[in-house]
């Protein structure tokens, strides 16, 4: 054909290329439709659905590009029209890859939405291309003259976009086969609060190593490893009750791993010798951990750093000829063991030691423990060693500011500690704060209220009837397990849609509740479906609860909407006049323009940070009693 194209026949070479693809295109798509159905019945999560449309986009542009090579070679104008219905074709499909078409049911048809950074990239890449060559297909599909020698240069922009489309339709078979790949499930604890939360660490680096074994299957060919990520809140108790119940619940786990605290790992690592799992913590630095009979099941990447505290104070007590020493610690039951240990080793140094103990939340013993140290020690040097928490310690530096100790006590302590923890807010303050400002910066977020807010507003032309209609389909004795309520309108799909998204967020943050509000202060969506959702919590409105504390949290959301609104415990209605407390900020969309306001009702056991309940205590003013501590982490040394 190739040489009869080149010789006297070319317009019948060329139709009988034409033919014969066309023909072609037909069998691939039929191919391509069976192959979908087939792997569909097989595998209904395989997005087989987003891979023919990808596929289907490069066939259209190579198709556009093989017709515009025969308008401009000459005699084929009819397929002038045939470039109008492609152009519709490509575009709908580019909508679609990106925004995705989910339903409330699933189905062969689904397309999820793109949201990882390449496949936005990538898509982005090929609207831009195909920007570029639009102009000339509208042009020439309009009727308007070619001429042979631009063809050339046609061909050049088709060529382009085809290699854009090529990326997209490559990205999305990859990422398809890398998520539908057998699951290797690490069951991993992660102290993501409690008194050493360090877990947002270790989630990320897992996350980051997930990612790379998983897409260059150099690691584990044919798998996907998987990290399941429980808070073990730093607790041997809650730690050992999520391995216990996550075994229970399925059997398929490979491994176990995470943990950073040693009083987590000491229980668990019994319980992997008893379910035969490997066990690796991420760090459990504790020196007995290096016996392996006693702890045959744990390997860990923690190193020991104990002994260099014991050294350090022992060179400082010479050197400044300290003779009294407090060892004060949190929890008397948990910190007793180390307690006593560290007694007998300052004792055994030559120091006068005393020891205190408080619980970090009886802020009145607390303070108690340095009007204890103040008159016990006037005229003498005031060394501290404290074994605690971070919010512990916190509390202990602003006592010592509210019993009006003079500057210069020396506080010492040992671990791993936040970068100038001092001048920051409380650990689980500051993770509320930071969770509320990464989901309004999201763009999660902003698709969900986007998609709940049209839902709301298209519900039916009144809004009292949409409030009224969705409060009895949703406020019911199934609470946050109701998935969707029966229903033809676009709301209850919504809903299906996002509500198990925000239910793990809500349990995975120890949440109470999560509102989604409107400008006209319509609680558009719950968590939990008490009696405020679907009502109107404007000053000036009608609505039963606007009064409350979550009324204020929404105006001030709404009116202060790039800060974080908190709005102390009080008690609230719907959730039966228990004690609740708020966060809120206003939710802006991609353009930066104010679309809503996002808030959660905090978890019963939250408190607020020392410095904003002690007027005292300011950041300026807790780095100057804490000016001149010493901490002592270490680098380690080998593990045995």
């Amino acid at each position: 054909l190739r040489q009869e194209a080149l010789g006297p026949n070319t317009p019948e070479a060329l139709n009988r290329i034409l033919s014969g693809s066309d023909a072609f295109d037909q069998y691939a798509l039929a191919m391509s439709d069976a192959v979908q159905q087939q792997a569909y019945q097989q595998e209904p999560t395989l997005l087989g659905a987003k891979m023919r449309l990808a596929a289907e986009n490069l066939a259209v542009l190579q198709n556009i590009q093989r017709n515009l090579v025969l308008i401009y070679v000459g005699g084929f104008d009819s397929l002038r029209v045939g470039l109008i219905t492609s152009m519709g074709t490509f575009e709908r499909n580019q909508v679609l890859l990106r925004d995705g078409n989910l339903n409330r049911r699933l189905a062969m048809s689904d397309v999820p939405q793109t949201d990882s950074f390449e496949g936005l990239q990538l898509l982005d890449a090929a609207d831009a291309a195909w920007s570029a060559l639009k102009p000339t297909i509208q042009s020439v599909s309009q009727g308007a003259a070619v001429d042979s020698s631009d063809l050339k240069g046609v061909v050049e922009l088709a060529d382009t976009t085809i290699e854009a489309a090529k990326s997209l339709d490559s990205f999305f078979s990859t990422t398809t086969r890398t998520t539908t790949m057998l699951a290797l499930e690490v069951l991993a604890p992660l102290p993501m609060t409690g008194s050493w939360a360090a877990g947002t660490t270790f989630r990320l680096a897992a996350r980051l190593a997930e990612g790379l074994i998983n897409q260059d299957q150099l690691l584990l060919p044919g798998y996907r490893l998987q990290h399941v990520i429980f808070d073990d809140k730093c607790d041997e108790s809650v730690g050992s009750d999520i391995v216990v119940s996550a075994m229970a619940a399925k059997d398929t786990y490979v491994a176990i791993g995470g943990m950073g605290c040693d009083r987590v790992c000491r229980p668990i690592s019994s319980l992997a010798t008893s379910l035969r799992l490997p066990f690796l913590s991420y760090e459990c630095a504790s020196p007995d951990f290096s016996d392996t009979l006693a702890y045959p099941a744990l390997a860990r990447m923690g190193t020991v750093t104990t002994p260099g505290i014991l050294n350090t104070i022992k060179e400082l007590k010479a050197k400044n000829d300290w003779k009294n020493l407090f060892v004060i610690s949190g929890d008397p039951a948990f910190y007793q063991v180390q307690m006593e240990t560290y007694t007998q080793e300052f004792t055994n140094m030559g120091f006068a030691v005393q020891t205190l103990s408080a619980y970090e939340s009886r802020w009145t013993e607390i303070e108690n423990q340095m009007a204890m140290v103040k008159g016990s020690t006037t005229g003498l040097e005031r060394v501290i060693f404290v074994l605690g928490s971070e919010t512990f310690f916190r509390k202990l530096v602003c006592a010592s500011i509210t019993q009006g100790l003079r500057l210069g006590v020396v506080w010492l302590s040992t671990g791993t500690w936040r970068g100038d923890w001092w001048k920051k807010t409380d650990l689980l303050t500051s993770a509320h704060r930071q969770w509320l400002r990464e989901d309004v910066g999201g763009l999660e977020l902003k698709q969900a209220f986007a998609a709940f807010k049209n839902a709301w507003d298209s519900y039916s032309p009144n809004v009292e009837t949409t409030r009224q209609a969705l409060f009895d389909l949703y406020v019911t004795d199934q609470k946050d397990e109701l998935l969707y309520a029966d229903g033809t309108e676009r709301y209850h799909g919504i809903h299906g849609q996002y509500h198990p998204t925000y239910r793990k967020k809500l349990y995975d943050r120890g949440y109470y509740d999560i509102f989604f509000f409107d400008l006209n202060g319509d609680l558009i969506y719950s968590v939990f479906k008490e009696t405020d959702y679907a009502t109107n919590f404007k000053a000036v409105g009608s609505g039963p609860w606007a009064d409350s504390g979550l009324g204020q949290a929404f105006r001030g959301g709404l009116q202060n909407p790039d800060n974080l609104t908190y709005i102390d415990w009080q008690p609230y209605g719907p959730s039966a006049y228990a004690p609740a407390a708020f966060f809120s900020t206003g939710l802006r969309d991609e353009d930066g323009v104010l679309i809503g306001v996002y808030s959660i009702q905090l978890p019963p056991e939250y408190e607020r940070s020392i410095e904003d309940i002690q007027p005292q205590c300011s950041f300026e003013a807790l780095t100057q009693a804490y000016n001149g501590a010493v901490n002592v982490a270490g680098i380690g040394r080998p593990i045995e």
